[in-house]
């Protein structure tokens, strides 16, 4: 899972990385506040900066972005707490073979074809309010 925090100000929805790809910050949490040590002109210990920090977790696509492609990377990448039966379950991420193997045996494993599921869902919902966010800046 890739998770980043930022101080003094919240994260983008969105930014453009140099290779061209784009970052999508989600699950974007306000942290503790930074106490930032100043210093005063004559070199005296001056009055502390308070700032906000924010927690969120990032995914990049490296493809044309798409809701397909966001998902993709999502699952490639994120861990996300899903509930199953009443029960909470960190899961993920799933590489292609994993996945593959998931649906392979979705038959002989259902447990676990339900867990890679409602993840993969939970993917798709979280790709889908990116996009949105995406269009709306």
């Amino acid at each position: 899972m890739n998770t980043v925090n930022f101080k003094g100000a919240q994260p983008p929805k969105c930014e453009k990385l140099p290779d061209g790809g784009t970052r999508f910050y989600y699950n974007v949490t306000e942290g503790e506040p930074f106490v930032n040590p100043t210093m005063n002109d004559d070199g005296s210990e001056g009055e502390p900066e308070i700032l906000p920090t924010w927690d969120a977790n990032f995914v990049d696509v490296h493809d044309e972005v798409t809701r397909d492609n966001v998902v993709n990377a999502l699952i490639r990448s994120a861990k996300l707490t899903i509930t199953i039966e009443g029960t909470e379950k960190e899961v993920g991420p799933f590489s292609l073979s994993n996945e593959l193997a998931v649906l392979r045996q979705r038959d002989s494993k259902p447990e676990d074809f339900a867990e890679y599921d409602s993840f993969a869902e939970s993917c798709k919902h979280i790709a889908v309010g990116l996009l949105a966010e995406e269009v709306e800046s």
